[in-house]
């Protein structure tokens, strides 16, 4: 499953491979961004969530519509884009029924984000965008997704951030999970 990531860069995975089943904001979740500001590639364990300025409250997520323009998340997207990979997420439809989604296409997808330096370690937000046709009949939004061969220009290449921020995401596969029915 993880062979596409050790294909498309030369990275330590083991923390990919050690993590299964969900992540819940703050948990810890393998990221990929930039070693110590350089132009190689790390995967590291970030927090999911930038830390508020209400008392326990959490961003997990940023509009990339509007991620430019709100100061608690300019900087961090000029300067420290990242990706988490992924093999499938879920989001829950509205008869809170639960909805898989993965791409055919490439075993792992990268969720686009921007990530922060804190006290506790580093923490990230994923970059959400309008649904496409493959997610709009469960949420309205979806994160911002791209494959390997964007996974170096959207980390390094600041010229193309708006285009990033504007691209469709893939047509997702869907996988519902249903209970089997009794009628006894």
């Amino acid at each position: 499953m993880y062979d596409e990531l050790e294909e498309v860069k030369d990275l330590d995975i083991r923390s990919v491979r050690r993590m299964t089943g969900d992540i819940h904001p703050t948990d810890p979740a393998p990221v990929i961004g930039p070693e110590h500001g350089g132009s190689v590639l790390k995967l590291s364990d970030m927090h999911w969530g930038f830390p508020s300025y209400k008392k326990g409250s959490l961003l997990i997520n940023a509009r990339a519509e509007s991620v430019l323009d709100k100061p608690s998340f300019r900087y961090f997207m000029e300067e420290n884009r990242c990706a988490v990979p992924v093999s499938s997420f879920y989001e829950w439809d509205r008869a809170k029924e639960k909805v898989t989604f993965s791409w055919e296409k490439h075993p792992i997808m990268y969720l686009a984000g921007c990530y922060q330096k804190a006290e506790d370690g580093e923490h990230f937000v994923i970059i959400t965008t309008m649904a496409n046709d493959s997610m709009l009949p469960v949420h309205d939004r979806m994160p911002l997704i791209f494959g390997p061969d964007l996974l170096e220009s959207w980390i390094f290449d600041r010229g193309k951030t708006d285009e990033y921020l504007r691209m469709v995401p893939p047509q997702l596969h869907t996988y519902r999970q249903y209970e089997q029915l009794s009628f006894f």
